[in-house]
């Protein structure tokens, strides 16, 4: 019979049960970690496939008319509550048609912009047009993400006696093609119609509160825009992203900001989600009218969750690099003592 203590035969035991321990838990978290890593990051940067044919992506202007409605909304992310009030609202007053104006989500992957879609076909029951933010667009690849859904950034299109003009401003200024494609495009079409609107995110001028580059465009791309509006007498531009409404002149130009339905307000005084309805008067006027829709978020459902988080890349592709290291960690010989 050997001398040896019976406690030095379970104290050589246990090391090598806790070290298969650490092994599997290791191989586990290193297998969930690579698995999660590669889905986040196929999600994010791959999955630039069209959307099935048989979705209805673009609309055609109704009939002529010279007295209708419309509704402006923006800043929305992907809240589902703003949503729901702000289509029951355009039903209920008669809007022909809505206009978006960006940051649907941050960094606009074709799932993302697919959830988009099929929210505003669940919710209006009108067209629905749309200019990104600046939450939209950050990378070329975005951008061709947005167009492959939206069709072109900068965009244009007539309903009745009015010209309404879609001008992409996610990078806070407007590129000189830009500015030539808006002065061509008015230079030719201006004069057929009783009246011009410009849609885009981020305006050119704003309240002193906000007079801020983070909130407006830059000033050289303000001033050249300021010129190509008053030479055209461009009558209205609606704009989003300060989340605070505003009612300024611009040069000739009348300029609107409307309040966010999704991201935050920053109007200390009325902190509620928003839109704008527009009314077209047969006399040629453009009465504005901005609809508060109280402070209720609602959750987002299951599937725009997964994918809003998904697109965090901070929060989901970093916990997965860190299942992966601490999975290799666990998986290392113990030192030696």
């Amino acid at each position: 019979m050997s001398d040896m203590p019976l406690h030095d035969k379970d104290s050589g035991a246990k090391p090598a049960k806790l070290c298969t321990i650490r092994k599997i838990t290791g191989f586990s978290l290193l297998i969930a970690g690579v698995l999660s890593a590669a889905i986040s990051y196929y999600i994010l940067f791959f999955t630039q496939t069209p959307i099935p044919g048989d979705m209805p992506l673009t609309y055609n202007p109704a009939p002529e008319k010279k007295d209708f409605k419309i509704t402006v909304f923006g800043d929305w992310m992907l809240a589902s509550g703003p949503l729901d009030k702000i289509a029951q609202k355009a039903d209920k007053d008669g809007s022909v048609f809505a206009v978006c104006l960006g940051d649907f989500v941050k960094h606009a992957k074709i799932p993302l912009m697919k959830l988009a879609v099929e929210s505003f076909q669940k919710k209006f029951k009108i067209p629905v047009y749309a200019t990104p933010g600046n939450h939209d667009i950050y990378t070329p690849e975005d951008a061709a993400a947005f167009s492959t859904v939206w069709g072109n950034v900068n965009n244009c299109f007539a309903y009745g006696d009015t010209l309404f003009i879609l001008l992409e401003s996610a990078k806070k200024h407007v590129t000189k093609a830009q500015l030539n494609f808006l002065d061509t495009l008015l230079k030719n079409e201006r004069s057929k119609y009783r009246r011009c609107v410009v849609f885009s995110h981020v305006p050119p001028k704003t309240i002193p509160r906000f007079d801020k580059p983070k909130y407006r465009q830059s000033e050289s791309s303000a001033a050249e825009l300021q010129k190509i509006f008053d030479r055209y007498n461009v009558d209205l531009m609606v704009c989003g992203h300060a989340h605070h409404e505003m009612d300024i002149p611009f040069g000739k130009t009348r300029l609107l900001v409307i309040p966010p339905c999704g991201q935050g307000s920053r109007n200390r005084k009325n902190p509620q989600f928003g839109s704008l309805q527009l009314h077209f008067a047969s006399d040629g006027s453009i009465e504005p009218e901005f609809v508060y829709h109280g402070r209720e978020f609602s959750n987002r459902s299951f599937d725009e969750f997964v994918y809003y988080r998904l697109n965090q890349r901070s929060i989901f592709f970093c916990f997965a690099l860190l299942m992966i290291v601490s999975g290799v960690i666990l998986m290392m010989p113990p030192k030696k003592q």
